[in-house]
């Protein structure tokens, strides 16, 4: 196997059977997929998350790699390879051997691939390209190209900053940001405010990191952060905000996963960018969260409050945290969380979509 650059990989007269792409976000993997589809004048089957598959479905996909097809001389077939351990991405390496002539098969690693001793069945002449992490400068000078890029030069550099701070160093939340923010200002300047009007709550890290500590159970430490985020300036208000957008964005994505639909239809409905999604799915599907009427409620009750000045900021975001903590972890009075606030999982769901 070796290993190519992605502009070697676009000069290819003829794709390799099999390519190993490691690239931690979507924008940069979905377009070098779509320009060897454009290039190589490929049929594209739509692209398959090695995690969905159950033994069937896989055995299904496995047998039509083999098989010639009857509508095109290039096929290209992408998988997305989960991050944790599967016990389907061995059976696929192992079966990588037996491609038919005219498929490519891409597969997409989020980050690194397995090693050389599980490649082992793969053909020779397999390419591995791996696209690193951007942040920093190298995030800020990409964003910059891709202002150019969508047709609007002028987006001064605290405006790319904000965008790039916004994504958390996830370039596909930072991307997404970027196009409603041009969309917006409809070739006019682009300045900070200009971003803050779009985007209208952009945490800082350690304001992230205050959502982690949340779902986690972590209410001290959650308090504690809160308490130097209060005296550093931050507004009670934009905090409480963007916690009841995050459990907004919860409740939204898990009626759609109870309703079964599909990862990327329901991404696109709620306008999530995939970073937010995956992160809100993630959190949404744990069996131990409080429900979402006692959510709801401890937001409404801890916005009154703050608008009626009853308590210090710091005190009803507090309450709040108690309110949000997955259960078992204990309110400020050690008191396991009723389980009057069990989520009832029979299948309803909690919204319409």
């Amino acid at each position: 196997m070796r290993k190519i650059s992605p502009k070697d990989c676009l000069a290819l007269t003829e794709l390799p059977p099999v390519i190993l792409l490691s690239c931690p976000d979507n924008v940069r993997a979905n377009r070098l997929t779509a320009k060897l589809r454009e290039i190589h004048k490929a049929e594209l089957i739509e692209r398959t998350h090695l995690a969905t598959l159950n033994q069937q479905s896989f055995s299904a996909l496995v047998d039509s790699l083999s098989m010639m097809s009857l509508f095109a001389q290039i096929r290209l077939v992408v998988i997305e390879v989960p991050e944790k351990k599967n016990s389907l991405t061995e059976q696929l390496l192992n079966s990588l051997g037996h491609i038919s002539l005219g498929t490519t098969v891409v597969l997409r690693f989020k980050s690194g691939v397995p090693s050389g001793n599980a490649l082992g069945n793969l053909p020779n002449e397999s390419a591995f390209i791996e696209l690193e992490r951007m942040q920093g400068d190298t995030l800020l000078g990409w964003l910059s190209r891709e202002v150019t890029r969508l047709g609007n030069s002028a987006m001064n550099a605290g405006a790319l900053r904000l965008l790039a701070q916004y994504g958390g160093d996830d370039l596909d939340a930072a991307y997404q940001a970027l196009e409603q923010v041009i969309l917006f200002a409809d070739g006019q300047q682009i300045t900070e405010q200009t971003v803050k009007s779009v985007i209208t709550i952009i945490p800082e890290a350690e304001e992230f990191a205050l959502l982690d500590l949340l779902d986690s159970g972590s209410l001290w430490r959650a308090e504690h952060l809160a308490e130097n985020l209060l005296s550093q300036g931050s507004n009670a208000f934009m905090l409480l905000a963007m916690i009841a957008r995050n459990q907004i964005n919860r409740i939204a994505v898990r009626g759609g996963v109870e309703r079964k639909i599909p990862d990327g239809t329901l991404k696109h409905a709620l306008g999530m960018s995939p970073w937010v999604y995956e992160r809100t799915k993630k959190i949404a599907l744990k069996p131990n969260l409080p429900s979402m009427k006692h959510v709801i409620s401890a937001i409404v009750r801890a916005d009154t409050r703050l608008k009626g000045k009853s308590l210090g900021p710091q005190a009803i975001l507090s309450e709040v945290f108690s309110a949000l903590a997955p259960r078992p972890a204990r309110h400020r009075d050690n008191a396991y969380v009723s389980d009057d606030y069990n989520y009832d999982y029979s299948g309803k769901s909690p919204v319409e979509l």
